[in-house]
């Protein structure tokens, strides 16, 4: 009778510690936005609108002054610069690999693509680290999966992303 109390014990702990385990699923990360944005790499700083769509990245500055109304895009591979009716193009290849505009690319196209690793979670945001092609970018994602803001450390980059809303 004792044995049999003992295993009922066990058994009843068992199911109860079992239904105490987290099944939490992982955040997902909007990653087709609309958002304002400030970045800054070194001492330069920029300020502006970005649209990230499906690989595609598009900014308008609106800061520095001497950027204002500069818009550039990138679409993994080509990259037009746009002001007032003047239209440029390059192949990407052709600027500077750490550039902050190949930096903010980087972290608009290659956030949720699996490989990130959950590093900190609370209720308000979750922190994650990927290791990108420009480096290791730690960033944070608020509780309705928007990108909050990523920092590439060894690039002395950071952006922070404000007023988002989902690309349908």
């Amino acid at each position: 009778m004792k044995k049999l109390r003992l295993f009922v014990l066990f058994f009843l702990m068992a199911i109860i510690f079992s239904a105490c385990q987290s099944n939490e699923v992982k955040k997902s990360i909007i990653t087709n936005f609309n958002a304002d944005f400030t970045a800054s790499k070194g001492d330069f700083s920029a300020g502006g609108s970005i649209t990230a769509n499906d690989g595609q990245t598009e900014l308008v500055f609106n800061k520095p002054q001497t950027v204002d109304g500069l818009k550039i895009g990138n679409d993994g591979g080509e990259i037009s610069i746009e002001i007032d009716d003047l239209t440029s193009t390059a192949d990407e290849a052709y600027l500077p690999n750490d550039n902050l505009l190949q930096l903010i690319h980087c972290v608009a196209t290659e956030i949720c693509d699996g490989r990130e690793i959950l590093y900190q979670k609370n209720n308000e945001s979750d922190t994650y680290i990927l290791e990108t092609s420009k480096g290791k970018c730690t960033y944070s994602v608020d509780k309705n999966g928007y990108i909050l803001s990523a920092q590439i450390n060894s690039k002395n980059f950071r952006i922070d992303f404000s007023n988002q809303y989902e690309l349908g």
